[in-house]
This record gives structure tokens, sequence and C-alpha cells, in this order.
């Protein structure tokens, strides 16, 4: 039965085991027995593995943001002049929302998919792709929108990395922030630059809302709600996709740029009961 097309405000609706009630305000039916909500469970893969996908699973939601690139390294011209490198951008965010019953039928016989983490990349080196592989069985095409995003080709890019500052025996230039994005995880910071006579900081990295994780968390819920700046800044506290800081020069040295943070995939199945 379909839901009736020309509801009053305050109208109710009862299919199945649950009842639904007519906002007007809103333009929306709203849930009122949110305890026959359908059960979820949330798979969250920071590390490459299988999906085993549920039999009796009603929809998915697959979320993944790719590897972030490494930050460049720093620049010696001689011992009194060179530039801090530019931060790694960071890696793309790509979602969709999945039929799995669709999906199961679509690459039977089998029953699971794999799950590949893009790795961060090493001092001005792109990040990996975050892949979930929906391909058809015996080598078939991914559907048409998904399952063969990169880090660098998802639905939204990740924040741009900070521009490096230089110095001369004269002089100094500091450094450009990075672009923010929405939904992709942010840029690294760029690298700073001192000789006897000055010390210049990088541009700060593009910051993005990213899912981040903390010890006893399992899964970062709604991504809008996260707006933490992803810039890799080496705490041991994990912000997935995050362009690496760029390398430092100081006085006739300069060091390379940071690692990229690795990707994740957040894999959220509702059930049919």
């Amino acid at each position: 039965m379909a839901f009736p097309s020309s509801p009053l405000n305050g109208q109710q609706y009862t299919i199945g085991n649950s009842t639904w009630e007519w906002i007007s305000a809103q333009g929306c039916w709203n849930l009122l027995d949110v305890t026959n909500v359908y059960s979820t469970t949330t798979q969250v893969f920071t590390s490459s593995g299988t999906w085993n996908i549920p039999s009796n699973a009603s929809m998915a939601h697959i979320t993944l943001i790719g590897g972030g690139s490494g930050g460049r390294p720093g620049t010696t011209i001689n011992a009194t002049s060179g530039s801090g490198g530019d931060g790694g951008g960071g890696g793309a965010l790509t979602n969709a929302l999945i039929d799995v019953a669709n999906l199961l039928s679509y690459i039977s016989p089998a029953t699971s998919v794999t799950v590949t983490i893009g790795v961060g990349g090493v001092s001005a080196t792109a990040g990996g792709a975050t892949i979930v592989d929906i391909s058809k069985a015996g080598g078939g095409i991914a559907p048409t929108g998904f399952g063969n995003y990169t880090g660098g080709l998802g639905l939204f890019r990740g924040g741009g990395g900070g521009s490096g500052s230089s110095v001369t025996a004269s002089g100094s230039t500091a450094g450009s922030a990075g672009v923010t994005s929405y939904g992709g995880a942010g840029g690294g910071n760029g690298g700073s630059a001192s000789n006897a006579s000055f010390s210049v900081s990088g541009g700060a990295g593009g910051g993005s809302p990213v899912y981040t994780m903390a010890t006893g968390d399992t899964y970062a819920s709604n991504i809008q709600n996260m707006p933490v700046p992803g810039i890799v800044d080496n705490t041991g506290t994990p912000k997935f996709g995050a362009g690496g800081n760029g390398g430092n020069y100081s006085s006739g040295t300069s060091t390379s740029g940071q690692t990229g943070a690795n990707g994740v995939a957040v894999i959220k199945v509702w059930y049919n009961s």
C-alpha cells in the first residue's frame, strides 16, 4: 500500500508494524513508533579485508575516503635560502546507498566483496584508492557511478594542502592556506622555512569535515557534524585520508614531507526485520 497522496496535517497512516504522521510544515511523514525502526549494524574498515554481505539485509550505505597524499619535501638552495614543501591533498570521499538484494543478485554466486583501504602516500606521493569491489563476479564491470573511484576521483575532493614558506638572505615569503572542501579529508600544512635572520611558517592545510576515531569509538555517525580539520600531526590520532604536512627548510637543511593518513571504509547496513 502507498502513503495517502493528499494527507492532512496530523493525519496518521499505519503500514506493517509502523505508524507515520504527516507534518504539513515539514512536508513529510514522521515515524511515530520508533521502536519498530529496522535494526542496523555498522562496520568500519581501517585496513583491507572482506565484507561478508548479510543475506537478510535490506540496504547498505557505503562511505569511502581515499588515502591522503604525502607532503612535498623542503627545498635547499644554499645555507641561507630555501623553502618548505607544500602540504599534501586530502583523500576524496564518495558514498552510495545500495539495495543489498540487487547487489547479491549482481555478484552471484559470490556473497562477499573485497574492501581495499587506500594507503597514505609518502613524501610527494599520491595516496591510494579506497574501494569496495562490487564488480560483477567473473570479471564484469562495476555498476556505473560506484566501485571504481580512486582517492582523487571521489564525489567530494579532499581539502588542498597549504603552501610552504621561503627564506633568502634578504627576506622571506609566507606560505598560503590550502583550499577547504566539503566531504573529503583535509590537506596538510605547508612546511616552514628559517635561517639565521628569518623564520616563517607554512600555510595552513585546507580543512574539511572528516570521519575521526578515538579510543572506544566505533563509528563517527554523521559526517556533516564532524568539522574536524584533517591535518596529519603525528600525535597518533588518526584523521582518515588527511594529507601530510610539507617538509621544512632550516639553514641549509631540508626534510621530507610527512606521510598522508590512510583512508577508511564505513558500511552501515539496514536489516529487513
